[in-house]
């Protein structure tokens, strides 16, 4: 067993620490790029993190939670990334010197101990080190006690990750716990919280139900909520841009090459020069199925898209369609199996292969010589002069956004901000950015400085501020009056049978603490619940622009708490969970404010 072990070891080693490997470059920002200091993201207490090395750890990032996700990432979620990465270099970099200044370390034990009880992702599935199909803690313990592991690069990486990172953070996490304590009194507010139950009625009024007329904001009110409120529109240096947006459309040519490489797939298969699983797995855009040869399972009619329904249920058990256009690209689709219900298909399962439709090659290269072309043309003719010969093509506008914001209609555009926030109003890019929908032609509109922002700029704000007010003023009154003309037997439950802008119901038995379906959880109005008298109709709370009255029918008091019971052991660990975090929030907030801290991040990259 020990000879196969070694056999393996730098095999096992090596997939096992892939992720440990990426979180030291970000816990100890490893210069994987050379020394280049041109670009700089960010200084760390004087440390300089230059862009070359930083980018490669986003996309490292990048590659992982799309791994994680099982494909692309939503765009919101893409943009989060380089920021993302930032605060964990931060956090790293000064956890690890806190820790020194600290004089908190890790013996030779406590490694093997900690490696030991917490083996890296993938070790503990890994059947090496199983046994019944269980992971077997002895045939790891031999795995780290074989002398061939000393000196191993993927070991010393893991080892130094622990020694500087891991036992220190345990030890961090015990001096914060000495002094965690949860008193009696937030058990029995939890406690209470969870377990006194109660039913009452409720109605409500939106605000959004009331009609606005734009004549009942003047420019008057624009102006006195604007001189009334000097800080609400404080804002750091902001930009405005004009651009052309030059889509990265596809042609149909490029429909063509896709349409007609999938008849080609369809080919070799037909000839037995390849299975439709083969070339599912290596040419299929849909990596979800892909990687199970373009299985889709069993499914009915209607659970897809209408034009691929259509061709499933219309192929014979074995056939190979043709390539099937839908909004998500061309598809290849193999049925296996049908199961009859009577005379017609019930349900089929089948094979597919999908190419996405994306802009050839020749396509992207077309499109990117137009756009250098008409950025060389600006040059002479300015921007407005050159779409005069191009009727196709217009300029938008986008902004204000301050550094570290996504411009509207622009998106995600690594080292815009930098180009904007550096450059002067009427300069042009030099050349034309690009991301995955675009080429970009991008001037600098405007500067706006820092400071409180000009009223023409926050008008629009305003107004919608104002009329949210007028809409809550009006809906207030509204269900105040209503409630005074009944009497407090009524049933406010039944309020929504004779009136339609109020909305009604009766809860079902819910705690303080619970969602309650039409109310919400854990507001003013579940507060006011549980604080009347049964049968005793509140006033009108409000709710982020909802108003209601509640009524009380029934309240299940907590009269004892049982303080031997495992449920309290559970909240006492959930509380001293909680107050950990927040210990240790409020202590990590102290160490990086008082950190000399650099970011430029928003420079290249919006987050």
């Amino acid at each position: 067993m020990i000879s196969k072990m070694r056999e393996i070891a730098p095999t096992v080693i090596l997939i096992a620490l892939i992720g440990f490997v990426a979180t030291i470059f970000f816990s100890w920002g490893m210069d994987i790029s050379g020394k280049d200091r041109k670009h700089v993201v960010g200084k760390i207490e004087g440390k300089e993190i230059t862009w070359e090395t930083f980018d490669k750890e986003v996309n490292i990032e990048r590659e992982r939670q799309r791994e994680m996700a099982g494909g692309e990432l939503q765009p919101y979620q893409a943009r989060m990334i380089p920021q993302q990465v930032w605060e964990t270099k931060v956090s790293r970099h000064l956890l690890i010197e806190k820790f020194k200044e600290m004089k908190v370390g890790a013996s030779a034990e406590e490694i093997y101990r900690h490696i030991r009880n917490n083996p890296p992702p993938g070790i503990a599935n890994n059947p090496n080190f199983m046994t019944d199909s269980v992971f077997d803690t002895t045939k790891f313990e031999a795995f780290l006690n074989n002398p061939q592991q000393v000196g191993q690069q993927g070991m010393q990486f893991l080892e130094a990750h622990v020694r500087d990172f891991m036992v220190p953070m345990e030890k961090l996490q015990t001096m914060i716990n000495a002094g965690n304590m949860v008193t009696k009194a937030e058990i029995a507010r939890e406690y209470k919280l969870k377990n006194e139950k109660g039913i009452f009625e409720y109605a409500k009024v939106s605000s959004s139900s009331f009609k606005f007329d734009s004549s009942e904001i003047t420019d008057n009110m624009i102006l006195d909520y604007y001189e009334a409120h000097p800080d609400s529109f404080v804002e750091k240096e902001q930009a405005v841009v004009d651009y052309v947006k030059m889509p990265k459309t596809t042609t149909a040519e490029d429909e063509r090459e896709y349409y007609n490489e999938l008849l080609e797939i369809k080919s070799r298969i037909e000839s037995g020069e390849a299975t439709f699983t083969e070339e599912a797995r290596i040419a299929s855009d849909d990596e979800g199925s892909a990687r199970n040869g373009g299985d889709l399972g069993w499914f009915k009619r209607g659970m897809m898209v209408k034009e691929f329904d259509s061709v499933a249920f219309s192929l014979d058990t074995g056939e190979i369609s043709d390539p099937v256009k839908t909004k998500f690209g061309y598809h290849l689709l193999l049925v296996e199996e049908r199961e009859m219900d009577g005379d017609s298909i019930a349900r089929v399962r089948a094979r597919h292969i999908l190419r996405k439709i994306q802009p050839s090659a020749e396509t992207l290269d077309s499109l990117q010589e137009l756009a250098d072309t008409l950025r060389i043309q600006m040059d002479k003719k300015g921007f407005a002069g050159v779409l005069e010969e191009y009727p196709g093509l217009s300029a938008d506008s986008a902004g204000p956004f301050k550094k570290g914001e996504v411009a509207t209609g622009i998106g995600y555009i690594p080292g815009m901000t930098y180009f904007v926030f550096n450059g002067t109003v009427g300069e042009i890019a030099e050349v034309p950015y690009e991301n995955q929908d675009a080429f970009y032609i991008v001037k600098i509109a405007r500067k706006i400085p820092a400071g409180r922002m000009p009223l023409e700029l926050v008008r629009d704000e305003i107004s919608t501020k104002l009329k949210r007010r007028i809409q809550e003023k009006k809906a207030r009154e509204y269900l105040e009056n209503l409630i005074a003309k009944k009497p407090d037997s009524i049933s406010i439950a039944s309020l929504s049978d004779i009136d339609s802008l109020v909305s009604s119901g009766i809860t079902d038995t819910v705690s303080r603490n619970e969602y309650i379906q039409g109310v919400g959880k854990d507001n003013k109005v579940v507060a006011a619940a549980f604080a009347l008298e049964k049968g005793t109709r509140s006033s009108v709370v409000e709710d982020n622009g909802t108003f209601f009255v509640v009524k009380p029918l029934h309240h299940d008091q907590v009269e004892s708490i049982p303080w031997d019971s495992p449920q309290i052991n559970s909240i006492a660990r959930q509380i001293l969970a909680s107050n950990y975090q927040k210990l240790y929030y409020d202590w990590y907030l102290q160490v990086k404010e008082n950190a000399d801290i650099e970011n430029n991040v928003s420079d290249y990259y919006y987050n």
